[in-house]
């Protein structure tokens, strides 16, 4: 998401360099994940059954939403422009008690 925010462009370019700049860490992490449960598919008792079912879902979900939901739902609905944020500023004021947090405005390009 904060990739898609960052770029500029149309929805669908920006989709498609998020897609290509991130897409492969997805998988890759999906992936490895996925290896690392493997071997509680062998044990017999229910638990590592319930267990690598569990994961193998939660992975599967996981990896389907990052790559094609979330991308479809970005091209329909994302934002056209891009927003610049700056950053929350901290600063201490010699009579002020405590840190405080000011807020900058947003502005939009």
């Amino acid at each position: 998401m904060h990739s898609y925010i960052e770029l500029q462009g149309l929805r669908e370019e920006k989709v498609e360099k998020t897609l290509t700049n991130i897409g492969p860490a997805v998988f890759h992490g999906a992936m490895s994940t996925f290896l690392g449960i493997c071997l509680t598919s062998l044990g017999s008792g229910f638990i590592w059954q319930a267990f690598f079912t569990l994961w193998t879902t939660v992975v599967l979900t996981g990896f389907v939403y990052s790559i094609w939901v979330l991308p479809v739902i970005l091209t329909v609905f994302g934002p056209e422009i891009q927003i610049e944020a700056e950053h929350v500023h901290r600063y201490t004021d010699e009579n002020a008690k405590s840190n405080e947090i000011t807020f900058v405005p947003i502005t939009l390009k």
